[in-house]
């Protein structure tokens, strides 16, 4: 008796020895933060909206006509004329702004800053994060920000002086 429980069980622990290992489960949430901002930012985005926190708590809208387009660290507005024109009211039609450098820096949420090529001073320093294939930059242009001013560390809570522009990736 001893001898075929033995046997049994030496059959089993040679069964389940060469059994293929379960497959790991992939975090395949998009909105996680995966440390490679930059890459993530890569191509053309919409913007869907765009706020800016005036004084006394007054959030003024904006008219959303450009899009966005991140190649490496170059950034670069991208204007559509048959929604308002290019910018500062140039010719109906595609036109796209100045070029600027993007940089990420470490820190949750996510700092970025958007430098001036041609001077290589900042033009806007903010705070970015993902929502799947949704963008949200809180920025502020850093000529504007005094700085002692704290960076934010949320999007649901809008200081003073403070653009929060949303982006849809483009298909």
């Amino acid at each position: 008796m001893r001898v075929r429980i033995l046997f049994g069980l030496i059959g089993l622990i040679g069964l389940t020895a060469f059994a293929p290992a379960p497959f790991m489960k992939m975090n395949r949430r998009r909105d996680r933060d995966d440390g490679d901002v930059l890459g993530r930012l890569q191509g053309t985005w919409t913007m869907t909206s765009k706020v800016r926190m005036g004084p006394n708590g007054n959030l003024m809208k904006y008219l959303p006509s450009q899009k966005l387009q991140i190649d490496k660290d170059a950034w670069q507005f991208v204007y559509d004329g048959l929604k308002g024109g290019g910018p500062k009211g140039g010719p109906k039609g595609f036109g796209r702004g100045p070029l600027y450098k993007i940089e990420i820096e470490e820190g949750q949420p996510r700092r970025f800053r958007v430098v001036r090529t041609t001077t290589r001073r900042d033009y806007m320093v903010g705070i970015v994060g993902f929502e799947g294939d949704t963008c949200k930059m809180l920025y502020k242009l850093a000529s504007s920000r005094p700085e002692d001013e704290p960076m934010p560390t949320r999007f649901d809570d809008i200081p003073e002086g403070w653009y929060l522009m949303t982006l849809k990736r483009e298909k």
